[in-house]
């Protein structure tokens, strides 16, 4: 049992000596890293509103309407980039983002997830008001 103890006191003594308060001073010389070029345009999504527009690049390809009692509730993007999914108030709509093709679903979605190419959503339940 005293051994143990000995051992234990060593790890704790060890452990406290390689902590320091003063991070070590960065190398003398640093690279700039280059600038990548990318094949695939970025691709933006934002809500105002009264809209949900998404771009491709310096592009809009499409541009959502909201009406005045809809509102944007969550967002995903399928792994690539290539599809937006958003959860309104009142639907689900699934944006190609290279063509602005939209496919729109009645739902009214608390949350969304992407995964596996499928599309999960949890749903308002419940009383509503108004």
């Amino acid at each position: 049992m005293r051994r143990l103890g000995l051992i234990m006191g060593a790890a704790v003594v060890v452990t406290a000596a390689s902590c320091t308060a003063v991070p070590p001073a960065p190398s003398a010389k640093t690279e700039p890293v280059p600038a990548r070029q990318v094949d695939i345009p970025p691709v933006l999504a934002y809500a105002t509103s009264g809209a949900v527009r998404v771009l491709n690049g310096m592009k809009t390809v499409t541009e959502l309407d909201l009406t005045s009692e809809e509102h944007v509730v969550d967002a995903e993007w399928v792994p690539d980039g290539s599809r937006l999914v958003l959860a309104t108030s009142t639907r689900l709509v699934s944006v190609d983002t290279a063509t602005g093709a939209t496919a729109t679903a009645r739902c009214e979605c608390a949350g969304i997830a992407v995964a596996g190419g499928k599309v999960y959503s949890t749903v308002l339940c419940g009383h509503r008001h108004g």
